[in-house]
């Protein structure tokens, strides 16, 4: 829902256009939510023998959302910088979903016969892709309240999957009465690389680091 407008747009407007790049990623990045929901709808409805059927093309999508998820972020940040538009610093928004998504999911999926464990490292993994969706409804909101500085970057790029991360929680204090260590341990990691990607885009020694990372 947070991309709508600009699909809209995109539709509309005949001299706006995405690369092939784009649409192979919003397929792929939309398939594996689609791939969760079904995943929880089996669990939910006693049919765990095809729920673990399945789990194994989200196995074999795991990989491939690596490699789409830069590839998507390689077209457009080199596009940017190529029209003046950008500097290359925005790669640390992008690369931070996937530095988080990759090795928490296979983390996940090591520990699968653990279903609390995997369950959470799955949400946990999955949560840091919803950003750029939630950024579309609230950081035009946030940035004219917030500035372009740390915290109001923070706000307008994280607070989507930072909310995800802390229901996770709360549905455990009010379920289990305690965090469960698979969730501490991830959302640490989580929240680390958040912070960084944000001090990194505001830092001026970013931007140089990032077009070497991008080829440019």
């Amino acid at each position: 829902m947070g991309f709508v407008p600009e699909m809209l747009e995109n539709a509309l407007d005949p001299d706006h256009s995405y690369p092939l790049a784009i649409h192979i990623h919003a397929a792929v990045f939309v398939g594996w939510m689609v791939l969760l929901t079904a995943q929880v709808v089996l669990v939910r409805s006693g049919r765990v023998r095809l729920h673990r059927r399945l789990g194994q093309c989200g196995a074999v999508m795991v990989p491939v959302m690596l490699g789409v998820g830069y590839w998507a972020a390689w077209t457009v940040d080199t596009a940017r910088i190529s029209a003046g538009t950008g500097d290359g610093a925005f790669l640390a928004i992008q690369g931070v979903a996937l530095v988080v998504f990759g090795p928490l999911m296979a983390l996940a999926l090591y520990v699968r016969r653990d279903p609390a464990t995997h369950r959470r490292l799955v949400l946990l993994a999955t949560a840091p892709l919803v950003d750029a969706g939630f950024a579309r409804w609230w950081h035009p909101v946030l940035h004219p309240l917030l500035g372009e500085d740390f915290f109001g970057k923070l706000a307008g790029f994280s607070a989507g999957s930072a909310s995800i991360v802390l229901a996770i929680a709360l549905y455990d204090l009010a379920t289990r009465r305690r965090i469960h260590p698979a969730w501490a341990s991830a959302a640490a990691f989580y929240a680390v690389a958040e912070l960084l990607s944000i001090w990194a885009i505001i830092s001026p020694w970013w931007p140089p680091m990032a077009r070497a990372l991008l080829g440019v």
